[in-house]
């Protein structure tokens, strides 16, 4: 009796290979997320590695960093579009990690992580294994959302309050207790505070609680996030825009709702030669979501669900921008991935389960070589594009030019700084230590969009310019003339006006020489010795 009792039990020959299949699925997906991570941080390393703040990062820099916190938020130089948590966590980390590169870009690049942690969470929760795993690869090796999270602007946050609300929502309509209700409804007021373009969530969400009868409970929620939209819109947002601003982002034609669908999946790692097939593209991907709606309706109410939460806000979107009340671009846009991924990929899934038991039987053996083959061809096509952004994105090495200056403005001499690096301008001297520079501040030439100047696209005047310079920097000027200025082309296409080519003219009619000066990327610094006037 003792010896039967001592001797163990044996496990069933099914349950002992399963588990030895799990602890090798999960050994083999491990590798995988080490590889994949692994290759992203290598990337976002070459990606990062030097590039000093461009315009539109100097300016938040700035207007973070402000004596107060009315600055912050109605910064007196710009138009101030960023939301108010997202501008108080860049605040935060200045004073934790300092002023530097890499450290001002920390919450864009933690955001970053947190999205990825987050839907590896939610893929795994609606997706079986191998579908979430190239869920998970679309997304983590998106070329938008990668260059958005070492952007020190908004839209990865935006990218971390989407898939932090579709988390929760997720966990919420699974298990609707109180405690999670108001999880929910927290998680939402909050990550308003740092996305705008959540309130394109809420009627969903709302929507499906109505669909479950919870009535009380998604009228609480609308009341609650109602009101926080509200508040920021009339306290932040409605006195931060202008005509310039709206114009900006207004659409150059008025695409229909499939042609703007269509263009979201331009956020996904897929090949270009892909991609540039429009029509056949769009038409398969509509073809996909609308199998996986009229499958989701014979499936039961959960499927119905993500239909809904995760497909609304894409065709909400689509229709603002068609309506021009909402700009469609990579990166206005790029809070919708969560939501894109996991429509997409459950419709995938949902398609390839529903075939035909014959047909199901036969791919069923091949079915997870062809998934894997999927998500290492999204690896691949996703490194190269991202890879190609390292060249291609904007870059303005102000540090070294700046630094220039400073060693070079000899007392007596000028720098007349350009609007297009004005905000990069004031970051840098901040950051150098340059107390007293020589600067004056040109008035032409604006980016989009400044407070209380209208800046539209192609208002360069050649006159202006040269009114501009003349009064502010009349002839007879002494010493060095220093010209600082961008030389990023997107922004003289703006402008509809080469102003450097205009200022060179006028200072050499003048009779000054244009002295040879440092190649800087992106950046210009050019120096005009003037003649001496004749006191006579």
């Amino acid at each position: 009796m003792f010896i039967m009792n001592a001797c163990p039990v044996r496990e069933p020959l099914a349950e002992r290979s399963a588990d030895r299949s799990l602890v090798r699925a999960q050994w083999v997906q491990g590798v995988y997320f080490g590889c994949a991570l692994g290759l992203l941080a290598a990337l976002a390393i070459r990606f990062q590695s030097g590039r000093s703040l461009w315009l539109d990062e100097a300016w938040v820099a700035n207007s973070a960093t402000a004596p107060s916190l009315h600055d912050v938020f109605f910064y007196p130089h710009w138009l101030q579009t960023s939301p108010p948590l997202f501008l108080l966590m860049v605040r935060a980390a200045v004073r934790i990690f300092g002023s530097g590169n890499t450290a001002l870009r920390a919450v864009p690049m933690i955001m970053g992580a947190v999205s990825a942690l987050l839907m590896w969470r939610i893929v795994s929760r609606v997706l079986t294994r191998p579908f979430a795993l190239l869920a998970w690869t679309s997304f983590a090796f998106s070329p938008a959302a990668f260059e958005y999270a070492l952007t020190l602007k908004q839209y990865s946050s935006e990218v971390a309050a989407s898939a932090v609300v579709l988390l929760v929502c997720i966990g919420y309509l699974r298990q609707p207790s109180g405690a999670r209700f108001w999880l929910l409804a927290g998680t939402i007021g909050i990550g308003l505070l740092a996305a705008y373009s959540l309130v394109f969530v809420l009627p969903l969400v709302a929507l499906v609680l109505l669909a479950r009868g919870m009535h009380q409970r998604a009228l609480t929620l609308i009341a609650l996030a109602s009101s926080v939209f509200v508040a920021e819109y009339f306290l932040l947002i409605s006195r931060n825009t202008s005509a310039a601003l709206r114009a900006f982002w207004a659409p150059d034609f008025f695409p229909n709702v499939f042609a703007s669908g269509r263009d979201l999946l331009w956020l996904l790692p897929l090949p270009d030669r892909l991609l540039l097939q429009a029509t056949f593209v769009g038409c398969g991907a509509a073809a996909l979501c609308l199998a996986g709606l009229v499958l989701a309706l014979c499936h039961g109410r959960r499927r119905i669900e993500i239909q809904v939460l995760c497909g609304g806000p894409c065709l909400l979107v689509c229709g603002a921008n068609y309506y021009s009340i909402y700009p469609m671009t990579a990166r206005t846009e790029l809070f919708l991935l969560p939501f894109l991924v996991v429509l997409l990929f459950s419709d995938l899934q949902l398609v390839t389960h529903s075939l035909p038991a014959r047909t199901h039987r036969r791919l069923q053996p091949s079915l997870g070589w062809i998934l894997i083959a999927g998500t290492l061809l999204a690896v691949v096509a996703g490194a190269r594009k991202i890879d190609a952004l390292s060249s291609q994105a904007p870059e303005e090495d102000a540090a070294s030019a700046i630094s220039f200056l400073r060693d070079h403005v000899r007392p007596g001499d000028t720098v007349w700084v350009h609007p297009s690096v004005s905000e990069t301008f004031r970051w840098y001297t901040r950051v150098l230590h340059w107390t007293d520079p020589p600067a004056k501040y040109g008035r032409t030439g604006w980016a989009c969009c400044p407070r209380d100047i209208a800046a539209f696209e192609n208002s360069g005047n050649e006159q202006a310019v040269q009114r501009d310079l003349e009064t502010r920097i009349p002839p007879g000027t002494q010493g060095v003339i220093w010209f600082l200025y961008t030389t990023r082309t997107a922004h003289w296409k703006f402008v509809g006006l080469d102003e450097p080519a205009v200022m060179r003219r006028v200072l050499e009619e003048r009779g000054c020489t244009d002295t040879a000066t440092p190649w800087f990327q992106g950046i210009g610094v050019s120096a005009f010795r003037c003649p001496a006037v004749s006191s006579s």
